[in-house]
């Protein structure tokens, strides 16, 4: 059984990407966003730091706390896999997870994560119009008009990417991660599923990309407002939202993302 987990930020394509690989009949059906397998590793992680208290009285070492965790969420995505007829693969998308993969690869080592990055503007821009639309029908606005507070949020969901942990020469986790931008997704799909299928043993044969959303359908049956967010849901892949930040952001708006999201634009060419 192969666990694979979708990660990034916020407006980044992961959701695009998720649909696109279960296209793969041996992959379940695209699920709605989790949460529960980053609980898990909070957990883990929180008293792996409190375990000089714990040690002497409920755990004979790390070893044990981790096994115990472990066993959590293997049973959980054991659960997903019967649930949706034994599929070979089970994937699932957990933005939560990503400023901590590193805790759920220590957990479940037989894990891929597939990073999405896209330009930070873009992103940002992305973030914001979701706010507004969220306004619009009276529910809680997640990404208010503040870019140095929604720059932080994407340095932070990046940060393992520059972490010690990810740089190692021989680490482990660097290659058990693919990082796929959304600019390439978009502009050159076929090349991008061919590395996949060949790096993920997967069957993904995408000849009409308009049918890219048909496993998603039940989801919109049972929830009339998922997805409502991008006027790109259930559309074909398009390129047309790469650079639209410059539609959305004005120039000192866009020089703050400059300086304060630097780092990731330097690494990912995004200058």
């Amino acid at each position: 059984m192969n666990y694979i987990f979708i990660l990034g930020t916020p407006r980044s394509g992961g959701t695009l990407l998720y649909n696109i690989l279960c296209n793969d009949l041996e992959i379940n059906p695209p699920l709605p966003e989790n949460h529960l397998i980053n609980e898990i590793g909070n957990i883990y992680f929180n008293n792996t730091e409190r375990f000089i208290i714990e040690k002497s009285y409920f755990f004979d070492n790390k070893e044990d706390l981790r096994k115990l965790c472990r066993s959590w969420a293997v049973s959980f995505l054991e659960k997903i896999q019967k649930r949706y007829k034994k599929p070979k693969k089970i994937i699932i998308k957990s933005y939560p997870t990503t400023p901590n993969f590193n805790i759920i690869f220590e957990l479940i080592p037989e894990s891929h994560f597939i990073f999405t990055v896209r330009d930070p503007r873009d992103v940002i821009a992305s973030m914001i119009k979701v706010g507004e639309e969220q306004q619009k029908i009276k529910e809680e606005n997640k990404f208010p008009r503040n870019i140095n507070y929604l720059s932080k949020r994407v340095n932070q969901y990046h940060r393992i990417l520059f972490s010690n942990v990810f740089k190692e020469k021989n680490s482990l986790l660097k290659k058990s991660t693919t990082i796929i931008k959304y600019e390439e997704m978009v502009t050159n799909t076929k090349h991008i599923l061919n590395n996949l299928n060949k790096k993920l043993g997967t069957k993904i044969d995408l000849k009409n990309s308009s049918e890219i959303w048909k496993r998603s359908d039940y989801i919109d049956k049972k929830n009339k407002n998922f997805g409502f967010f991008s006027k790109h849901w259930k559309k074909p892949i398009t390129s047309e939202t790469i650079g639209s930040y410059k539609g959305v952001l004005n120039s000192d708006e866009i020089s703050l993302i400059n300086i304060q999201c630097r780092k990731i634009m330097n690494f990912f060419n995004y200058n």
